[in-house]
């Protein structure tokens, strides 16, 4: 199998089989990358259009009952100093957000026994609707009672990323933490959360807990695929490690994530794909073409944005590209891509 025919797979508008994704993804090399990268934008302006939105997280808590490694949040992690927002914290939270020009907002903090944030989970979601904003959400251990009244409130979007779809891997790293070491429990949580009214799925791996890059490539597509023959609307993210308080964990190279979001986008040319401000500037702007939801003026330590504290000894993990929303919308529209709420896939 050689690249010209994958190309010419992938030009067809179609898609590309898991395997052959994961075939591509270790073929593309620096000098093949210019052109693959021609194909991805095509067909993203083909099957989206030039259009994009942009999201960005609020961290409601730091607390977590969890112990992974790699996670400034860890329980294990001594020297991070928690704090959890009360409701009015999260409002002035959100009417930041709204302030900067950013209607998504990823609602999110460390896991909690449900009993313990459920309630200000419920009453977060309810608030940022109430500003006129979309409430995304994404807590990993919310039973079905909750994930319907979530729904019902009216949050379309349920994000949780597998981390890596390698399940030796994934057990090993996961081994202490309380709500995440049931490998297949954690991979069936999206198509739950769409059976029970989360029409907008996110998944993705994060990159740089294995080296396998190709792996996690191919099980994505897998993943995804799955997801849309249910029905769900599918989006992507690849954020690339970091801050890791473990040093076994390591970034990968730019060059790897720049192949993996092209190779995905080649392989699954309808799926939305979310590019995290973790990321160096210059990078993003290389992959702005390809992908359509675009994270933008976040912060990762709860009251980030309004709170005066030093946000470095309560941040899950250091932001790259901190530019502001303005200047991201600025940028997208020097390459003709417009900036619109709420950008819902269909399959």
């Amino acid at each position: 199998m050689n690249l010209d025919y994958l190309y010419e797979r992938a030009e067809s508008g179609n898609g590309l089989e898991p395997y052959e994704a994961r075939e591509l993804f270790d073929r593309l090399n620096r000098i093949e990358l210019p052109y693959a990268r021609e194909i991805a934008t095509t067909l993203r302006e083909d099957q989206i259009g030039d259009k994009a939105s942009l999201y960005t997280c609020l961290y409601i808590s730091n607390e977590c009952a969890n112990a992974c490694p790699y996670c400034s949040y860890s329980s294990s992690n001594k020297e991070l100093e928690r704090r959890t927002l009360n409701l009015e914290q999260i409002e002035e939270e959100a009417k930041a957000i709204k302030k900067s020009g950013v209607s998504n907002v990823i609602l999110i903090s460390g896991t909690l026994p449900e009993g313990k944030y459920r309630d200000l989970i419920i009453d977060s979601t309810k608030l940022v609707k109430s500003l006129g904003l979309n409430p995304w959400i994404e807590f990993e251990n919310l039973s079905k009672g909750t994930i319907r009244e979530l729904s019902q409130i009216g949050a379309e979007h349920f994000l949780l990323f597998q981390e890596t779809y390698d399940p030796e891997i994934y057990r090993k790293i996961h081994s202490k933490s309380r709500y995440k070491n049931n490998f297949s429990r954690r991979l069936a949580r999206g198509s739950e959360a769409y059976m029970d009214g989360f029409p907008n799925i996110g998944i993705g791996a994060l990159l740089g807990l294995q080296e396998d890059i190709g792996l996690e490539i191919k099980s994505i597509c897998e993943h995804a695929n799955f997801l849309k023959e249910i029905g769900a609307n599918v989006s992507i993210s690849l954020p690339s490690i970091k801050g890791s308080p473990d040093r076994r964990f390591r970034r990968p190279k730019s060059e790897d994530i720049e192949k993996a979001y092209i190779t995905l986008r080649m392989a699954l040319p309808n799926v939305s794909l979310a590019l995290s401000g973790r990321e160096a500037s210059n990078l993003r702007d290389r992959l702005f073409p390809v992908v359509d939801l675009i994270g933008t003026g976040g912060v990762t330590s709860p009251g980030g944005r309004t709170l005066n504290f030093d946000q470095k000894k309560s941040q899950q993990f250091p932001l790259t590209d901190r530019r502001s929303p303005n200047v991201i919308k600025s940028v997208l529209k020097d390459l003709e891509i417009e900036v619109v709420d709420d950008l819902v896939r269909g399959n």
